[in-house]
């Protein structure tokens, strides 16, 4: 029971924080608001508040537990010390018809309390335990931020995680989970404050009851996951960017704009939000015929604040201050355009998802897309009804501006931030109709239910199951119930045991981060990732051995500097693997004096004249006219030739010769010829030295994995040492020489 203290203990010590913190800050602001509104402000400017607090201490790296506690010790003083500077609150009206507040308290508890304990379950989400708490453990343990640019999802802008830092501080996994379900809970109380001030209670409660009881909603809410936050934050930012717009009260833009900011340090797709409170703030003063800069400087300062710290840690990080977006504008050693715009079109695409099919998928089946939300938004065409009313137009232009980029990722959960928007426009249209609002609630609850859910959606839909309340009470030792069912967790432990501090294990299936210290490299999430999978590809597959070598012969001439421009444009990167130059049959020997450079990915360049076919150098963008390598000399060589070494999957790449004459640079005529140069015996050892080389000392692999049965079943080929193998996993040591132990 100690353990199930300190997961309640740890959340319950955020969510005080949050609400202390946030307290204070509408008491400094200065704005009346209902009972209702306060707790529900309250508790989302606190939490953007802590998020801000821990983001400094995390940059200062004082993230210790007595730190931790002293500020929630700190906030809690505080508040009460300004207890009585609190404005009157108002009067909170109108009232909730009865029949409606039964229906709330029926559902809202039975799916509250179900949710409750479902969070209480050691965290197991495939993305909370993968990366959102992964990078949580690391920064606890680290006291702060550390450079991590392995994996493109340590610099996500983490605005929630930060209280998941502190939460875990004290409780550990799933008290960041619990944290997230108060996001969850909250948001209902702030739909229907909103609905009342609009005059429309009853649609407050049929709005919340749809966005709280959804099935998704409610397993992404339960998880270590963000989704379930930004859509609370984002609805505060436009309720109290609307009570502005009626009160005009600068405390209350402070608000919106602290949310949306909040909103935008949680993931990037929320910048929508700051837009929208921007263009609210022009419309109106533009309407009242009144100067707006001073107001539009309060939105960008105050969301600036949140957002900008973020920006600055990926800038100094990573160089690029959206990463690991915008490669083509920021481009970095650390990650690929090439690899964004692909993992971009695949999350556009999910699963082959066609529009059409969307509504169905998100809805219904839930499996393609991740999730399903529930039957019963299928009736969203009805949600257009809403706009005979202000509040119905307003609420629609959110939910537009929320969906924005929403077909960047088709994935349900991306649904989730626009969800409070059409649940109150469908509670707008289905109460101004008798009996059809709580017939639309009751079907919602039915529907909604785990049990019922299982007897219409795929099989496979990320939805909740059964409790196993014996877990979720710690009478089932949490090591026990992660080890039955999560397939990572037992070798996770084993890595902390087997592989040394620092050590870099390269894995294409391992996404356990969260309950284990080692660094995991996987085929994808950064430039190292992709060079490895890269090299084991050139020993595995004969379109990628560095078999192809193309020669580029032309009249010999004195130059300066030597250029391979493309010259037309491909689906794929465009790789080197070895460049050499020659004068007649004599190579021209590399130098350090030589200034390499390329149009894109220079840092790799060098990897292309290291004498090695196993590592290359990659674009990092798809072949284009005008991507060129350049070789600049310190003193005029004489060349006739340049010799490419590759893929056969690089041959059919249209190529130019330009060379530097008196500082001027001109194409050249060439004339080419191609061979293929059989691979090295021991070629397979060379890449994993290679590898090694590039700082992966470990592989993790699985006999299904890309090339994993080919490595297994010959480890002394390939230069590793199999260590132990445990859960399906093998875990192989890349020795140092290449050769393995006699």
């Amino acid at each position: 029971m100690r353990e199930l203290a300190e997961v309640v203990t740890g959340a319950g010590l955020t969510g005080l924080v949050c609400l202390n913190l946030g307290e204070l800050t509408l008491i400094l602001l200065r704005v009346r608001l209902t009972g209702l509104e306060w707790k529900f402000f309250g508790f989302l400017v606190g939490a953007a508040l802590l998020s801000l607090t821990l983001f400094v201490a995390c940059s200062l790296q004082v993230v210790y537990w007595p730190v931790l506690a002293g500020l929630a010790v700190g906030a809690i003083v505080l508040r009460y010390r300004v207890r009585e500077s609190r404005l009157p609150p108002e009067t909170d009206s109108p009232p909730l018809p009865r029949v409606w507040a039964a229906a709330f308290c029926c559902v809202y508890l039975i799916f509250g309390v179900y949710y409750f304990v479902t969070a209480l379950l050691p965290e197991m989400s495939p993305d909370g335990a993968a990366y959102h708490l992964g990078f949580v453990r690391r920064y606890y343990e680290n006291h702060g931020f550390t450079a991590v640019r392995t994996n493109m999802y340590a610099n996500f802008p983490f605005g929630v995680e930060m209280l998941f830092l502190y939460a875990y501080a004290f409780g550990r996994h799933s008290a960041a989970a619990l944290v997230h379900l108060l996001f969850l809970l909250v948001l209902p109380f702030g739909m229907i404050a909103y609905a009342k001030r609009e005059g429309r209670p009853a649609a407050g409660v049929l709005g919340g009851l749809l966005v709280f009881a959804s099935p998704l909603m409610g397993r992404d809410g339960t998880s270590a996951y963000v989704d379930a936050a930004l859509a609370a934050t984002i609805f505060g930012s436009f309720a109290a960017i609307q009570l502005w717009v009626k009160r005009q009260e600068r405390g209350l833009l402070w608000i919106g704009a602290m949310l949306a900011g909040f909103a935008c340090a949680t993931k990037y797709t929320a910048l929508p939000v700051v837009l929208y409170a921007l263009g609210v703030v022009c419309h109106t003063h533009f309407r009242n015929r009144r100067r707006a800069w001073p107001d539009l400087a309060v939105v960008t300062a105050v969301a600036g604040v949140m957002i900008l710290p973020w920006l600055a840690k990926n800038a100094i990080f990573t160089g690029n201050p959206v990463y690991p977006f915008l490669n083509q504008f920021f481009p970095s050693p650390y990650f690929y355009g090439s690899v964004e715009r692909e993992w971009q079109s695949n999350l556009a695409h999910m699963n082959g998802v066609s529009w059409p099919e969307i509504p169905l998928e998100a809805t219904v089946r839930g499996y393609r897309l991740s999730g399903l939300v529930g039957p019963v938004f299928l009736l969203a065409p009805l949600a257009l009804a809403g706009l005979r009313w202000r509040a119905g137009r307003q609420l629609l232009l959110m939910f537009v501006a929320c969906g924005l980029p929403y077909f960047s990722n088709i994935g349900a959960r991306f649904l989730l931030p626009c969800l409070p928007f059409l649940s109150l426009l469908l509670g707008w249209v289905c109460t101004s109709v008798p009996g059809v609002g709580l017939a639309v609630v009751a079907a919602h609850a039915v529907l909604s239910w785990p049990g019922v859910v299982e007897r219409y959606a795929h099989r496979y839909a990320w939805q909740l199951g059964a409790v196993d309340w014996r877990a979720a009470l710690r009478l089932t030792p949490e090591s026990e119930y992660l080890s039955k069912r999560l397939g990572d967790y037992r070798m996770g432990l084993e890595l902390n045991r087997r592989v040394a501090p620092g050590a870099r294990v390269f894995s294409t299936s391992f996404g356990l981060q969260a309950y284990h210290d080692r660094e995991i490299v996987d085929g994808y999430t950064s430039a190292l990732g992709s060079r490895t999978f890269d090299m084991l590809a050139s020993a595995l597959f004969a379109d990628r051995m560095p078999t192809w070598r193309r020669r580029m012969k032309f009249e010999r001439v004195p130059v300066r500097g030597i250029r391979v421009v493309a010259s037309g444009a491909g689906p794929v990167d465009w790789q080197i693997n070895e460049l050499r130059l020659f004068d007649g049959e004599k190579e021209l020997p590399r130098n350090d004096r030589w200034r390499l450079d390329a149009a894109a990915n220079r840092w790799e360049l060098p990897l292309a004249f290291d004498n090695s076919a196993a590592s290359r150098w990659r674009s990092g963008r798809n072949l284009e006219p005008g991507l060129y390598v350049e070789v600049e000399f310190p003193e005029a060589v004489n060349l006739d030739g340049v010799e490419l070494t590759a893929g056969a999957a690089q041959k059919n790449h249209p190529l130019e010769v330009w060379v530097e004459q008196a500082g001027h640079w001109q194409k050249v005529y060439t004339q080419e010829e191609s061979r293929v140069v059989p691979l090295p015996l021991q070629y397979r050892r060379v890449v994993m030295r290679e590898i090694r080389a590039s700082g992966v000392d470990w592989l993790l692999l699985r006999e299904e994995d890309y090339g994993g049965s080919e490595v297994l079943n010959h480890p002394e080929a390939w230069g590793v040492t199999h260590v132990t193998a445990l859960d399906g996993y093998h875990l192989l040591r890349i020795d140092p020489s290449g050769e393995p132990p006699r």
